[in-house]
C-alpha cells in the first residue's frame, strides 16, 4: 500500500514460547515498534464488530485491534495480519479527517 516506508513485506513476530498464539494486537505492536524507529506514529485502534467509531473497517466480529495512522489531514485504519509468523498490511480504510 506504500503509506509508511517500513519495508513491511513481512515483519517477523517472535515469542520464546512455541505454543504462543499470535493475535491482532501482536501485529499492531510489532508494526508500532518498527514505525517509531523511522519517526512514524502508529496507534492501536480498537474495533468492535468490524466498526471503528461508526466506520466499517473489517468483517471481523467481536473485539479486534488494528493500526491507526495519520497521513496529511486524514486518519486511516490499517488492518494487519499475517502468515508464516509475520505481519503485513491487509487493508487500509480512511476513517476521519483532522479537524
Amino acid at each position: 500500500m506504500g503509506l509508511l516506508p517500513l519495508g513491511l513485506g513481512l515483519l517477523p513476530l517472535r515469542s520464546m514460547d512455541p505454543d504462543y498464539l499470535v493475535d491482532c494486537e501482536d501485529y499492531v505492536l510489532r508494526v508500532q515498534r518498527e514505525a517509531v524507529k523511522d519517526g512514524y506514529i502508529v496507534s492501536i485502534a480498537l474495533v468492535q464488530n468490524g466498526y471503528y467509531y461508526g466506520v466499517k473497517v473489517t468483517d471481523i466480529k467481536g473485539p479486534h485491534a488494528g493500526g491507526l495512522i495519520r497521513v496529511g489531514e486524514w486518519f486511516y485504519y490499517v488492518e494487519l495480519g499475517g502468515t508464516g509468523g509475520g505481519a503485513e498490511i491487509l487493508g487500509i480504510t480512511r476513517v476521519a479527517k483532522r479537524d
